[in-house]
């Protein structure tokens, strides 16, 4: 095995030596050199195949993982990075689930992804192979534990395998998000996923569907009793919420969502070795949080280290809404600030994540007790605002939304690195196809990231692209609505600058000071660095002086989908005269 993994290094040496020329500049791809490099794995058929895991958190944003002065306990997460390579530039497609993770599974960029928010699914008739089903073919096990987003409800009963097969799982244990799991009438529970048929068969589906909460009217305690100050979803208010639970839940001890996605993960990896021994795997595990609602174990303390304050917080008492009675954009009050106290939200998260940490510290045991060498990737789908420009949630075009930890740690990889070019979470299974010495599919166009992980050349992606488009549910009660949500960013380094540029054909509209509210198009260059105050995180540099960055903001551009560029690129034109 070590003979097989040093010529593949040295034949990797070798490419990157061949290609520096060409990598020296962001804006050049060495198609032929990759496409070369990746035959040469597939042809190298005597190296053992390792097995793969790719664990994936729920609206896990980049710095609450402990690299940062977020003082996260992660301690499973630390040991990872300490083994691996921790991405500190790793961005997700969308920062919505069901576009970040049909992205991931095809391995396409989101402005070619025809999944462009959560009430799209990926098996449809557009159906393209995902990394999953190559791996299966190459002879792989795939197995997925916990939340897919990838396919239609309900998925309990005879309706479980719906899409497994398409999207190439051999084997599953399926659950809805934290939201959905309930479903229900006027107090009446039935089960809808592999989590709450878990729960049926203990008989306290009722129990913890009471302490979760449901999907508003006529569902009894749509609230939740964990979470009475923040309903989980009001049909007043139809956003996401639950981001104050201040009661603990005793049912959770042992029978939590994220408990239950560990131990479906150990299921299917004792039924894969009882069945095919030394057989290679992949194994997706998928956990349900720290997505809301935040609701903690009792024996879970909140952190007793202080964490980061909230930026840009003052201004956003109000938001911007679409008045549907008067046919325009009206500030209204910020209802998060009558619902939500930011920094028990903060503290409560930090528990969460806290919560999977110890199960996935549960879970590596397992894993290291399998046959052959395993490598390990940890992603979040995408980010949480956590009160960041007084918003909670993800579908922005900024920093705390799209920016995600990523991490990959296995033995023959550089140990406790930190990698800053730019890169995507579609990257991660591009990796794992090399890894394992298969040609992807001419439709994905993720990039590898092995380059990283042996210290032997450059990654060569030239940018990290993100985008939403998504219209945001009418309010009844008072006839208005968010309107759409729609926005395409890429960014890239530029020397020693690490600029974004988003463009929003109808206004970024995101509360706090960030950006200027309007509903008219609206173009910037984010300069993605640390700073203070409320640009801690980015700042818009666009024409500020005259001409400044706008040489940088037409190059980004280019990687904008057609629509995003006819409505931008005439403003960057504009400013170049």
């Amino acid at each position: 095995m070590f003979g097989a993994m040093l010529l593949h290094i040295l034949l990797l040496w070798v490419l990157s030596h061949l290609s520096r020329a060409d990598c020296e500049r962001n804006d050049a791809r060495p198609e032929n050199l990759d496409l070369l490099q990746r035959k040469l794995n597939v042809a190298n058929t005597n190296s053992s195949k390792p097995n793969l895991l790719f664990v994936v958190l729920d609206q896990w944003r980049w710095d609450w993982a402990g690299f940062h002065d977020a003082h996260v306990a992660m301690p499973t997460v630390q040991t990872l990075a300490a083994r691996g390579v921790s991405f500190m530039r790793a961005y997700t497609p969308s920062p919505q689930c069901a576009p970040a993770r049909s992205a991931i599974a095809a391995v396409r960029e989101y402005k070619d992804m025809w999944v462009k928010n959560n009430t799209y699914h990926y098996v449809s008739e557009k159906m393209t192979p995902t990394f999953m089903s190559v791996l299966q073919q190459a002879g792989y096990t795939t197995m997925l534990a916990g939340k897919d987003h990838l396919t239609i409800a309900p998925i309990s009963g005879p309706f479980q395998s719906t899409g497994m097969e398409a999207l190439g799982v051999d084997r599953f244990h399926r659950a809805l998000d934290k939201y959905s799991f309930c479903q229900g009438i006027f107090g009446r529970y039935v089960p809808v996923d592999g989590y709450s048929d878990y729960l049926t068969a203990k008989g306290i589906l009722q129990a913890q569907c009471k302490a979760y909460g449901g999907i508003g009217y006529p569902f009894t305690g749509a609230e939740g009793a964990c979470c009475n100050e923040t309903p989980v979803f009001d049909w007043a208010f139809p956003q996401e919420n639950g981001f104050r639970c201040m009661m603990p839940n005793q049912l959770d001890e042992e029978h939590s969502p994220d408990a239950w996605v560990r131990r479906s993960a150990q299921e299917l990896l004792d039924s894969h070795q009882k069945d095919h021994g030394a057989s290679p795997w992949f194994l997706q595990v998928n956990f349900l949080g720290p997505h809301p609602p935040f609701i903690l174990k009792s024996s879970t303390a909140l952190p007793s280290t202080s964490l980061p304050e909230a930026i840009d917080v003052s201004g956003s008492e109000q938001q911007p809404v679409f008045d549907l009675d008067l046919h325009g954009l009206q500030m209204v009050p910020n209802i998060f600030h009558g619902y939500v106290n930011i920094t028990d939200s903060r503290k409560q998260y930090a528990a969460l994540l806290q919560q999977i940490d110890e199960e996935l510290e549960e879970l590596l045991k397992t894993v290291d007790q399998m046959p052959g060498e395993t490598v390990v990737a940890v992603i979040g789908d995408h980010g949480e605002h956590l009160g960041d420009h007084g918003q909670f949630g993800k579908t922005s075009p900024f920093e705390p939304a799209v920016h995600v930890p990523l991490i990959i740690a296995g033995a023959p990889f550089r140990h406790n690195v930190k990698e800053y070019h730019p890169v995507s979470t579609i990257d991660v299974p591009m990796t794992f196809l090399e890894l394992a010495g298969i040609l992807p599919s001419p439709t994905m166009q993720g990039y590898s990231l092995m380059p990283a992980l042996t210290g032997v050349g450059t990654l060569t992606r030239p940018a990290v692209m993100s985008g939403m488009n998504y219209w945001q549910d009418v309010i009844p009660d008072v006839n208005y609505s968010h309107g759409r949500v729609q926005f395409d960013s890429a960014a890239a380094l530029f020397g020693t600058d690490f600029l974004k540029l988003i463009c929003c054909p109808v206004g970024c509209r995101k509360g706090g000071s960030l950006l200027p509210t309007m509903v008219a198009p609206q173009v910037a260059l984010m300069n993605v660095t640390q700073g203070e105050d409320v640009h801690r995180f980015e700042k818009d540099i666009l024409n500020q002086p005259a001409g400044h960055g706008v040489q940088e903001a037409l190059y980004l551009a280019a990687f904008l989908s057609k629509d995003f560029q006819e409505v931008c690129m005439p403003l960057l034109e504009a400013l170049a005269v």
